[in-house]
């Protein structure tokens, strides 16, 4: 592997000949960037968001369980002024509960939190699971084959999310992001 590829020719071998593991790993990295998140596992993690310059501040998750340290322009909060909601939002309060906007800076507020589910969402795991079998069965995207006149049908792609499987994504996704 080069120092620019983002593949070496044994992952590409690995994919070609169906390595479960690899396969996973790929349906996964899809769910994760199309939701824009980890979703899973729970873990701690220390994020250097944008500031919004008003009271709200989402961060990015949909599944916050703990907020342990918040400073804004380097100025550290006490976690006494803020309020948190499971779904990412965080207010904060100037000590009286009198609401203070956020910095407007980028990447200006850092947050130490743990967030994500602590085992996969069970309709989460099918969607990998799908993505993952639909490209171990037809890794080229064929849907339907005819032998008399030739017919070929190629489907959006074995990598593709059907609707069914957006709906599900579209719960743990997080919108309007860059």
């Amino acid at each position: 592997m080069t120092e620019s590829s983002l593949v070496d020719p044994s992952e590409l071998a690995q994919y070609q000949a169906g390595d479960p593991a690899l396969l996973l790993a790929h349906a996964e990295g899809l769910v994760r960037g199309y939701c824009g998140w980890h979703i899973a596992p729970s873990r701690n993690e220390l994020m250097h968001v944008d500031g919004t310059g008003t009271r709200e501040l989402y961060l990015p998750t949909l599944h916050l369980t703990d907020v342990f340290y918040i400073a804004d322009n380097s100025q550290v909060i006490d976690l006494a002024d803020i309020d948190w909601w499971h779904y990412g939002r965080v207010r904060r309060y100037d000590g009286g509960f009198g609401e203070v906007c956020w910095t407007a800076r980028k990447q200006a507020v850092e947050v130490e939190v743990e967030h994500g589910y602590s085992s996969t969402p069970p309709d989460v795991a099918a969607v990998v699971c799908s993505l993952a079998d639909r490209t171990i069965v037809s890794p080229t995207g064929v849907r339907s084959e005819a032998a008399g006149s030739v017919s070929i049908t190629y489907a959006d792609g074995a990598t593709s999310f059907t609707s069914d499987e957006l709906r599900v994504l579209n719960r743990y996704r997080i919108w309007n992001r860059p």
